[in-house]
C-alpha cells in the first residue's frame, strides 16, 4: 500500500535534502525563473520536460509525470480554482519534483542527499563522474 505522506517524509523532508536545497537555492531558483509560464510564478510540465532533455535527464515520460503529479499539492476543485494551471507546478512544487525525479535517476549507492547534489549538477551542465550535462541556462 502506497502512503502519499510516507514518502515525503522519508525522502524529501529530511534534514540532508533540506540542507542540498538551500545550499544550490540559487541554482533552482534561477531555473525556475528562466522558465516559469510568462505573468505566473508557475513553471509548465512542458518546460520541465524540455529542461530534463536538454540537461541530458534520461527519465521516461511515465516517471516524469509521475514525479509531476505526485509533487503537486492537493486542491479540493481544479475547475473551480483561479490562478493555478492544472500542467503547472509552484516553486515548492517544483523543488519536491526534482528531489523526485533524482531518486528515480540517481545511482542506488548513493544516498538521497547525494542523488540530489548529482543531479543538480547535470542540470547546471556542470562535471558529473567525468561527463557533463546539458546546460540549460544559456
Amino acid at each position: 500500500e502506497y502512503e502519499y505522506e510516507g514518502y515525503r517524509y522519508e525522502k524529501i523532508h529530511i534534514e540532508p535534502i533540506d540542507i542540498c536545497l538551500r545550499n544550490n537555492e540559487h541554482k533552482y531558483k534561477e531555473i525556475f525563473e528562466n522558465n516559469k509560464i510568462k505573468d505566473t510564478n508557475e513553471i509548465s510540465y512542458e518546460a520541465i520536460s524540455k529542461l530534463l532533455k536538454d540537461a541530458k535527464i534520461d527519465i521516461s515520460e511515465e516517471e516524469l509525470l509521475k514525479c509531476f503529479a505526485l509533487s503537486r499539492m492537493p486542491i479540493i476543485d481544479e475547475l473551480t480554482y483561479n490562478g493555478k494551471h492544472a500542467k503547472a507546478l509552484e516553486y515548492m512544487e517544483f523543488l519536491e519534483m526534482l528531489v523526485r525525479v533524482s531518486e528515480i535517476i540517481g545511482d542506488t549507492d548513493l544516498n538521497s542527499d547525494e542523488k540530489l547534489e548529482e543531479f543538480t549538477a547535470k542540470l547546471m551542465g556542470e562535471e558529473v563522474g567525468g561527463t557533463t550535462g546539458g546546460n540549460i541556462l544559456t
